[in-house]
Parts: structure tokens; sequence; C-alpha cells
């Protein structure tokens, strides 16, 4: 049963009293919805990186599984969360620079437009699928930071 709840798509049905998968995904988009939304009002402490590596995270994996799936429109996807990459390294640079986190105008339209793609993505996948494409990320993030993956 564990692995057919982890093989289907996000849906609302509990498999033996589990947690259904369509709220995981929920709260999935709120937390990232959430880190945007903190990065926007500038109410991100200095010493925290977690609202930015979040949205880096959900960014990365989501133009992991858009490689994946590929088809018509792909290639707009793909340039869109690559526009969303670059707003979070002038918003990496700019915290380096000046200690402090936020966004330009074009990062928060950007980022809104990727969270967009990134919820319609997370809902049209299967968490094995998305497991599958955060591993890929977590091997990439290593191997970037030197780590043996």
């Amino acid at each position: 049963l564990a692995r057919i709840k982890f093989s289907r798509d996000y849906c609302d049905e509990s498999i033996c009293g589990e947690t259904p998968s369509s709220e995981i995904a929920d709260a999935a988009v709120a937390h990232a919805q959430l880190a945007l939304q903190k990065l926007i009002n500038r109410a991100v402490e200095p010493a925290d990186a977690e609202p930015h590596d979040l949205l880096s995270h959900c960014i990365g994996v989501t133009q992991i599984r858009a490689l994946d799936m590929g088809g018509d429109g792909a290639n707009d996807v793909m340039q869109r969360l690559n526009q969303a990459a670059q707003a979070l390294l002038r918003t990496r640079a700019r915290w380096e620079h000046s200690s402090v986190w936020g966004l330009d105008g074009p990062a928060i339209t950007d980022l809104r437009d990727a969270l967009d793609i990134y919820e319609v993505i997370l809902r049209g996948s299967s968490p094995q699928l998305m497991e599958n494409a955060q591993m890929v990320r977590i091997d990439q993030v290593k191997r970037a930071q030197g780590v043996a993956a």
C-alpha cells in the first residue's frame, strides 16, 4: 500500500489512515509561498537563509521535473524557471553585499511565476517523481559544494 500511495499523483484519498498526499502538497506550496512573502516583506533576519534556500530548492526541483516532463511549452517553462533562479542569485548577491534579504521588482514577479509553475508540476506529479527530482537536486548541490554525493 505504501508503494501505491507513493507512486500515484497527489490526491485527497487517504490510504491506511495516513495524511492524504494532497494535504502534503498543500503544505509544501503554502510553505514556499510563505518563504516568498517573507522575502517580499523583508521580514527575514540577516542570518536566516532558509526562505531563500527553500525557494532555490523548489525552483531547482521544478526545473528537473520540467525537463523530465518535456512536451509543448517546456522551453517557455524552463526560461521562466531560469529567470526565477537568476532572481535568487541576485537576491543572494544583495544579501552578501548588504546583509539584508530582499527582492527587486522583477524578482518578485519571476518568483511568483515560478511558484505557480512549481504548484502545477507538483500536483501533476507523484510523490515518487518529486522525491526522485529532489534527490537529483541534492546531488547537484553537493557537487557544486564539492561534497561527495
